[in-house]
């Protein structure tokens, strides 16, 4: 078994469009926010499949954009 983390850093920009109700706007921001230490799921099960700490299946199955992560998963597989 092994944990997949998502890192959510309450910047004021994060607050800001949580207290609009405008959260469906926050994958955004966590994406620009990696230089922060955010972290989207999906980026972790990326990592731990290819640590193979975790199958390519199990990844896909818990991936919430699927298609990216199944992406991600098989450009390596090709190098």
């Amino acid at each position: 078994m092994e944990l997949a983390t998502e890192v959510l850093i309450n910047t004021q920009a994060i607050g800001h469009l949580i207290r609009e109700d405008r959260v469906f706007q926050v994958r955004g921001l966590m994406q620009t926010g990696k230089r922060l230490g955010m972290t989207m799921m999906d980026e972790s099960l990326i990592k731990l499949a290819q640590d193979n700490k975790i199958s390519k299946e199990d990844a896909i199955a818990h991936a919430e954009e699927v298609a990216v992560v199944e992406k991600a998963l098989s450009a390596e597989v090709a190098e």
